[in-house]
């Protein structure tokens, strides 16, 4: 059940801070933040419209856990199709579900991808540390089980997530990098072809900072301090992690995410990687997984496509 009170955390600041101004790219003059309500109205927009796209969805367990399953779409013909695994936000909390993203992944599948919109644990629903992170990778490494039942291209597997979820789309890519004294490491995770984030969150510790943040990270990340917090941070908070050579794309808002991202974006192209971002002239956290949005939906298709190569 959505917890409105949350969400309407979650939303409250969820552009302040805006400094855009200096990065801008698209937008001729700063934007202005987005009243609650208009972001609470767009969220409910996009749950509204998974009951007519949930037809010949197959719901499949990865896990025990009341959470721990995910939806998988198939597109029309044989196959094997590429797959997209499709991670939903909500500041890392069980108050926020996976219908919302339901649309993204209807769409995707249209466009011939095989869909795995994934529920998790999140924190309130045992996923304090380290549950979430495990429970997000048992969610993509079962697509092997999966594969042994339906066509799936395993060797073109894109991650996309929204807001925290994706934090997690991008962190999936980088698991690879886990040194194997870690409680998170898992010998052989499944590998990712490319990342798109929508208006994600790459840096843990600067959330952590922000009044939307200070509650929940210690929870995400487990109540340390010091050497030890740095230690995780190195493992899951993709600025402090080893550089994510996986092809990516940011589609971000003109929001207090956007220099972050910019930042993230610059120091992964000086080290190599294949990392670029799409601004939109936007400040509303939900635009990016409007898919009533044609410009959106456009660059959903086109970005995942490319990255499924």
């Amino acid at each position: 059940m959505i917890n409105k009170t949350a969400i309407s955390l979650l939303l409250a600041s969820v552009a302040m801070n805006i400094s855009a101004a200096e990065h801008n790219i698209v937008c001729k003059s700063p934007l202005p933040v987005p009243a609650p309500q208009e972001e609470w109205s767009l969220f409910q927009d996009t749950v509204k419209r998974a009951p007519a796209v949930m037809g010949d969805v197959h719901r499949e367990f990865y896990g025990e856990g009341l959470d721990n399953f995910g939806d998988l779409r198939l597109p029309q013909g044989e196959g094997p199709f590429p797959v997209v695994i499709v991670v939903h936000g909500g500041r890392w909390s069980a108050d926020v579900g996976l219908d919302y993203m339901a649309p993204v992944a209807d769409m995707l599948t249209k466009a011939g991808f095989a869909t795995w919109n994934i529920e998790y644990s999140r924190v309130g629903s045992y996923g304090e540390w380290p549950n979430s992170f495990k429970s997000v990778a048992g969610a993509a490494d079962h697509l092997r089980e999966l594969a042994k039942k339906y066509p799936l291209d395993l060797r073109r597997t894109v991650t996309l997530g929204h807001s925290s979820g994706g934090h997690y789309a991008l962190w999936l890519a980088g698991r690879n990098l886990i040194k194997a004294d870690s409680e998170l490491y898992v010998k052989n995770p499944l590998s990712i072809s490319g990342v798109l984030v929508l208006d994600g969150v790459v840096d843990l510790a600067w959330h952590a900072q922000l009044p939307r943040g200070k509650d929940i990270q210690p929870k995400v990340l487990g109540h340390v301090q010091g050497k030890e917090l740095q230690a995780r941070l190195q493992e899951v908070s993709p600025t402090q992690m080893p550089i994510i050579k996986v092809p990516q794309v940011f589609i971000t808002n003109q929001s207090d995410r956007f220099p972050s991202v910019l930042d993230y974006v610059k120091r992964a192209t000086a080290a190599g990687a294949n990392s670029k971002y799409d601004a939109l002239c936007s400040s509303n956290h939900f635009v990016p997984v409007d898919t009533s949005n044609d410009e959106v939906t456009k660059k959903i298709i086109e970005y995942t496509t490319e990255l499924a190569q």
